[in-house]
């Protein structure tokens, strides 16, 4: 066979072509599962009586209360539900949780994953020349799906597997002179059966179905101009490189803010700076970024080139140069709201590494300065700016003017999931001038009140 088409425990679609780049596609699952766990019994000394299995149910959205409830415990989520309309999605490389928009909100691949059999069944027409389906190839094989959230401290402490025959369906268009076609991909596993344990360690066996769909444009648009967009302000994107954690990226008008995502701890993919994007054709365009150097070395700033490649208006895939790092990965492209205040003045910032634990608290007194208390003691004070880099991060830099820390200067990237809370990376310096390391840093989540 020229081309196999693979999806992997519903979250890998990928097809290899020759003449064509195709970008990495967001597929939306749904899931269904009921679960039956041992009920009671009772022997009267002449017959032993056992009652009709427990039943619990799960849906979509049970699933996702779940995760919300497992990043909110990891500390990578401000509640124990995502929003409404959110969707669990997968793409290549990861398993996900997008709002209605399709912007990526958490990456959950630390607890949801999935393989298949050896063995696949392929039918259908592919054409030589483009490899794509002509117009449509199918495939069957066997397919596991695991969710495991066993290793979070303070999560649901639930695992189990459904396993059974996937069936696949890849459809494309044909291709236009310009070279644009658009491809439509379902899945779906039927009669799934497996098992697993409760938090109380309760063992338990489960059936449920499973759907993947997804369809996406790609190829160069007959549309004037092209899929590159003219500008990137208000738009967001997740990169993921190797082996490395897949990070996101927002873009102001001529400003960014960088972030990892999941339990990424790595002081370099937390960033923020200014940046010049370049049209270089219909469907090609060249960024060149400067971060401001404050949240892993201070002062040291760091300037990355990246060459992009959009195959359609939701990503592409783009390739990356800087002093110290190189790659090239897919990229998905979404828009994003502007959720960062215009003020602080008169709020006050809960921070949180444990989840439920609050760290430290700000208070904002006005737009210059702040007060800093620990279980209501204060430790620190001094005055503050608030600059915002992107619709969803933003830096608030703190001059502590107190004796205890006078002169120390502290940098926290805040990045806004909703217009109240999100997650937070933070770097303290106690002797700036002579451009240390960071005495403490680390990630953790923020409520605004």
């Amino acid at each position: 066979m020229k081309l196999k088409t693979l999806l992997t425990g519903l979250a890998a679609v990928a097809a290899c072509s020759t003449n064509t780049l195709r970008a990495d596609v967001l597929k939306t699952v749904t899931v269904t599962m009921t679960a039956y766990t041992q009920n009671t019994n009772n022997d009267n000394g002449t017959v032993d009586t056992t009652a009709n299995p427990l039943v619990k149910t799960y849906n979509t959205q049970a699933i996702l209360n779940l995760l919300a409830q497992d990043k909110q415990a990891e500390g990578q989520w401000g509640s124990s539900v995502f929003p409404a309309g959110s969707k669990l999605a997968a793409t290549n490389d990861a398993w996900v949780v997008v709002d209605s928009a399709n912007t990526v909100m958490a990456d959950v691949s630390d607890i949801l994953s999935g393989s298949s059999g050896g063995n696949e069944v392929l039918s259908g027409k592919q054409n030589d020349t483009t490899q794509l389906a002509s117009p449509t190839l199918n495939t069957m094989e066997v397919v596991k799906i695991t969710f495991d959230d066993t290793a979070i401290a303070g999560g649901n402490n639930i695992s189990f597997y459904l396993q059974g025959l996937s069936t696949k369906t890849v459809t494309d268009t044909t291709p236009t002179s310009a070279g644009v076609y658009t491809e439509t991909q379902t899945g779906k596993i039927m009669g799934a059966a497996g098992e697993g344990t409760w938090s109380n360690s309760t063992p338990f066996v489960c059936s449920g179905n499973m759907t993947t769909t997804a369809k996406a444009t790609f190829g160069q648009t007959s549309i004037p101009g092209g899929f590159a967009p003219a500008s990137l302000a208000g738009y967001a994107a997740t990169l993921k490189f190797g082996g490395k954690s897949t990070i996101a990226i927002t873009w102001g008008d001529a400003t960014w803010g960088q972030t990892g995502t999941g339990s990424d701890t790595n002081a370099d993919d937390y960033c923020a700076g200014s940046y010049a994007y370049v049209k270089t054709g219909p469907n090609t365009a060249h960024i060149t970024s400067s971060d401001i150097g404050m949240l892993s070395w201070l002062g040291t700033t760091n300037v990355t080139d990246v060459d992009v490649t959009f195959t359609s208006a939701s990503g592409g895939s783009l390739t990356f140069w800087s002093e110290n790092d190189s790659g090239t990965g897919p990229m998905t492209l979404s828009h994003v709201s502007n959720l960062v205040p215009a003020t602080l003045a008169g709020k006050t910032i809960q921070f949180y590494k444990t989840p439920g634990v609050v760290e430290v608290t700000m208070n904002f007194t006005n737009d210059v300065s702040f007060t800093e208390t620990k279980a209501g003691i204060v430790t620190g004070y001094g005055t503050y700016t608030l600059t915002q880099y992107s619709p969803t991060a933003a830096i608030i830099q703190q001059n502590y003017t107190d004796p205890g820390d006078s002169g120390a200067v502290s940098y926290a990237e805040v990045v806004f999931t909703s217009a109240t809370a999100g997650r937070a990376f933070h770097s303290f310096y106690q002797s700036p001038a002579y451009g240390s390391n960071p005495d403490d840093s680390g990630l953790g989540t923020f409520k605004v009140q």
